[in-house]
């Protein structure tokens, strides 16, 4: 999973609803601080919010993860997961190293 590719169509999204982060935190139950990470691809929702997420939006979970609509097909969501969670760590150890 593309952590940018990710963010940018979480904002496209919300953007098509026409909703603030802090109006789509609001609905979820989470900072618009958290919405902000994930739409610079800093960070991942936790996974018991991807289903939430694409309802949300109308759109399959697949779709989600693909980072774009019409994107339906069989993932192994427990490797993508592991795979974000890879690139977030990689992330904050470069944040870390330049500090």
């Amino acid at each position: 999973m593309d952590n940018e590719k990710f963010g940018k169509f979480i904002k496209k999204l919300r953007k098509e609803k026409g909703i603030t982060q802090k109006e789509l935190g609001e609905k979820l139950n989470i900072t618009d601080k958290a919405i902000s990470k994930w739409e610079r691809g800093l960070s991942f929702p936790d996974i018991t919010m991807l289903n939430i997420l694409a309802e949300f939006f109308e759109i399959d979970v697949s779709e989600l993860l693909n980072g774009e609509k019409g994107a339906k097909k069989d993932i192994d969501i427990d490797k993508e997961i592991s795979e974000a969670i890879e690139k977030y760590k990689n992330i904050e150890e470069k944040r870390k190293l330049t500090k």
